[in-house]
């Protein structure tokens, strides 16, 4: 049986840092989204997959586009997951270690910790701490 704690969420002393994590996370899934129907968008009006003149170009200028814009934001994902670290107990808050979780972590069924958490941001404006298992809020 889960215990609901009662303990009082925390304001988080960097706001900011979570509003542009959020941001970086969602804008990564749309353009991994993006890429993903463009090449099955591409791949279905293509006649056959090894006649490509009757092709259009557009959709494999989406991916494309989706692809190196995915690298580049995946990239500062992860650069800014690692630099944005709990209040309490130093670990990053989007970024996921190998480390041991808290019992009470933020995690939906079927998704990760950090998607978890970033669902939890955008909808809640809550969060636990995937390692120390604190409540944050993001307004002060």
């Amino acid at each position: 049986m889960l215990m609901i704690s009662r303990q009082r969420p925390r304001a988080y002393p960097q706001p900011s840092r979570l509003v542009v994590g959020i941001l970086i996370d969602l804008l990564c899934k749309a353009l991994a989204g993006l890429g993903l129907t463009a090449i099955g968008v591409s791949l279905y009006r293509a006649k056959s997959l090894t006649d490509w003149s009757h092709h259009d170009p557009a959709w494999a200028l989406a991916f494309l586009g989706s692809l190196v814009g995915y690298l580049v934001m995946s990239t500062w994902r992860m650069y800014h997951g690692k630099r944005t670290l709990c209040s309490l107990c130093r670990g990053p808050v989007f970024h996921v270690q190998s480390s041991a979780k808290n019992r009470g972590a933020t995690k939906w069924p079927g998704l990760g910790y950090r998607t978890s958490a970033v669902l939890s941001m955008l909808f809640t404006g809550h969060y636990r701490c995937m390692y120390c298992g604190t409540p944050f809020r993001i307004k002060k």
